[in-house]
């Protein structure tokens, strides 16, 4: 059955950018102009038209009849060609729960929220990933990061199981340099925000491999040696929290290229089942409790003060709330830091510092790069 598309509203959401890129990056050549109003490109040898300004009258038209005739030319349908023309400026990751509760393409809210909030946690590990390359990220985030998920958008849920549509922004290359097909997504050259959608295919297709040689090895170390790949605990746990939402299923994530990249690469397409989950949540704890963590934010009430009879130091222990999840970080203090303390510990006021985690004898200490800080703010049981 033959769908045309004759939406106005539709159409004009298409640009004269998403269309020109778009036949452009199937090798079609710009021949001129018509009068002043329009592009003239020869794409296999048919004409189309480009419009040059959406305030055209009859801009919609223009559209249709492009969508048209690339859909007789390239034999797909036009919702498809229109579908790649509207996500012409995104990279596209599409995240599908596969399972027996969601094979009428509905979803638990409960477990909506939770599939999209472990997604963004994927999309922010790999671009902290990007930011420093570390192995795992608990409380602060490099900048770099925080403002890259910012710009992430959230498009239409698909047909299949239940798909969410992830849109990462990609503007148009200017380089009149067109690299070979082999060339690496990620080079020194590449901007930031360019890097991280091709680290996150990376280290998904690089996961499953990881696991399995963890697994037969029975050793951390495939973990932590691809670090620099985007493999990260907190990239574990994000697929790990979404695999959580399926019965009896798995989670697919697949990612298609901007056509706006300067270069040509094929959709990226893995999936987890049950079988990874297991390595993964041991991959994180192992890596979280081994790995020494920079740049740690710690901020909680004060829980125990210990110190020995005529020692010169001593130990205090603060219950951290600053994460995802509470956990106990101990210091060790010089005796004057130490007894300038102990009423923060009496008041149950909030202190807060700055400094890197690492664990000591099965306990997790807090090395100070930072002022310890009292805030005074009292906290209930």
């Amino acid at each position: 059955m033959i769908v045309e598309i004759t939406d106005e509203n539709a159409l004009y959401a298409i640009s004269p950018l998403d269309l020109s890129g778009y036949i452009k990056s199937k090798g079609a050549i710009r021949k001129g102009d018509y009068r002043d109003v329009a592009g003239v490109w020869e794409y296999k040898s048919k004409t189309i038209l480009v419009p040059k300004d959406k305030d055209l009258a009859d801009y919609t038209h223009i559209i249709g009849s492009a969508i048209s005739r690339i859909s007789d030319i390239e034999g797909r349908n036009q919702i498809s060609i229109y579908n790649d023309l509207k996500n012409m400026g995104f990279d596209v990751i599409r995240v599908a729960n596969e399972s027996l509760s969601t094979s009428n393409g509905t979803l638990l809210l409960e477990k909506s929220f939770e599939l999209i909030r472990n997604a963004q946690d994927m999309f922010l590990a790999v671009a902290c990933s990007a930011a420093t390359g570390k192995s795992s990220y608990t409380s602060r985030k490099p900048q770099d990061a925080e403002s890259f998920i910012k710009s992430v958008r959230m498009g239409q849920t698909e047909h299949g199981s239940y798909v969410l549509t992830l849109l990462s922004p990609v503007v148009p290359n200017l380089s009149p340099i067109q690299l070979p097909l082999s060339s690496n997504l990620i080079n020194e050259e590449t901007p930031y925000e360019l890097k991280v959608v091709p680290l996150l295919s990376k280290a998904l297709s690089a996961l499953p491999h990881i696991a399995e040689a963890a697994s037969e090895s029975g050793s951390i170390k495939p973990f932590i040696e691809h670090a620099p790949d985007g493999i990260t605990s907190n990239l574990c746990d994000a697929i790990v929290g979404m695999h959580e939402t399926t019965t009896d299923g798995l989670i697919s994530i697949s990612i298609t290229f901007s056509k706006n990249r300067r270069y040509a690469h094929p959709i990226c397409i893995n999936k987890f089942d049950s079988t990874f989950i297991p390595i993964f949540k041991s991959a994180s704890e192992y890596i979280r409790s081994s790995q020494p963590q920079s740049d740690q934010l710690v901020r909680g009430v004060i829980t125990d003060l210990h110190r020995n009879d005529g020692a010169d130091e001593g130990r205090i222990t603060i219950f951290d709330t600053s994460g995802k999840r509470p956990r106990a970080v101990s210091l060790t203090l010089p005796n004057e830091q130490y007894d300038s303390l102990t009423e923060a510990h009496t008041q149950r006021w909030v202190i807060e510092l700055e400094g890197t985690l690492e664990k000591q004898r099965n306990r997790l200490f807090i090395i100070p790069t930072s002022e310890i800080k009292i805030l005074k703010d009292p906290i209930e049981d």
